[in-house]
């Protein structure tokens, strides 16, 4: 079997650009989409957050065929081009074997020893991916809250999502509670596992990108290519320059972000779980916009980003 390597932190803290990097190695199959030149690269797969224990016990056959038809439905799946079939013979009696034979599998097909994954919400599931794989090793990327806001900002702003007035408060507050909740997933983690979790800065990252690239690669037993050192996608910055990175976060707001910050950072993990955990309850079966995008495409609904086309599932599966 090959080894499993998993990449988490929180969205807009250069997972991306991360995954990217490490997904040049030779020795690693990591599922991509895109072409490159463009917009692309390792695909997130959600599996951890939004489909493991969704359809109740695998061992249940309609739970069992439930799951197959709608995991081997989504855009990362199909981007593996194993097909529905190869889950079907592997018969998965649990969410993990289902993955890891997917992960498996794959490796195999590109003649890998080890297998990635990057998903920033899989950093509130570290504990359970780690419980799964006891072989697997997972490397987490930080930033720091105000340049993660401001790009949380400026995506918004290109996806037509922009807030004003009390709103813009509110989305500031969201994102400080929401980068906390997955650092404190990470910062606990780490504490109890420090042979199984790399954590590397954004900062560093930017400075020294081989020498942090050299350093994860130590970590995961693998060697350090050059190619590693360039993406072949286009990056997923959301700025032009400094002075509009500057300007997508007005000082009222940056100042409020400044006090509130050291605040919420002393909240204990335990409240944060409790938090993530309650959520998830109510995230239902819902999926991100694009997570079907393979099949938007290939039936020609152009309206990839309406969330109508990708919303709460209605059936429930049977216990």
């Amino acid at each position: 079997m090959a080894k499993p390597i998993f990449l988490v932190g929180w969205r807009r803290s250069g997972t991306t650009w991360l995954g990217n990097l490490i997904s040049q190695n030779t020795n690693i199959a990591s599922i991509m989409g895109g072409k490159p030149g463009e917009m692309g690269g390792c695909v997130e797969s959600f599996y951890f957050s939004h489909l493991a224990g969704k359809f109740g016990d695998l061992k249940n056959c309609n739970n069992r065929i439930y799951f197959i038809e709608v995991f081997g439905s989504c855009t990362y799946y199909e981007l593996s081009g194993l097909g529905k079939a190869f889950l079907y013979e592997k018969k998965p009696l649990s969410y993990a074997d289902a993955f890891r034979f997917m992960m498996d599998r794959y490796a195999e097909l590109k003649g890998t020893d080890f297998w990635f994954e990057k998903n920033p919400s899989h950093s509130f599931h570290v504990e359970e991916i780690a419980d799964a794989y006891q072989d697997a090793k997972i490397v987490a990327i930080k930033r720091d809250i105000i340049g993660q806001v401001r790009s949380a900002l400026k995506i918004n702003k290109i996806e037509g999502v922009e807030a004003e007035g009390l709103k813009a408060y509110l989305y500031v507050l969201k994102e400080i509670i929401s980068y906390y909740m997955a650092f404190k997933h990470i910062d606990h983690f780490k504490a109890k596992h420090p042979e199984k979790m790399l954590i590397v800065y954004y900062a560093e990252l930017v400075g020294d990108t081989e020498g942090v690239l050299t350093t994860i690669c130590d970590f995961l037993g693998l060697e350090f290519e050059p190619a590693m050192l360039k993406s072949p996608y286009k990056a997923a910055t959301s700025f032009k320059s400094e002075e509009e990175r500057h300007e997508i976060l007005p000082p009222a707001q940056e100042k409020m972000l400044k006090i509130l910050a050291p605040i919420f950072a002393l909240i204990p993990y335990s409240l944060y779980k409790i938090f993530y955990r309650t959520a998830k309850k109510i995230q239902g079966l819902h999926f991100p916009h694009w997570f079907f995008s393979t099949k938007l495409e290939q039936y020609g609904w152009d309206d990839i980003y309406n969330p109508e086309r990708t919303g709460d599932l209605v059936n429930k599966p049977t216990e």
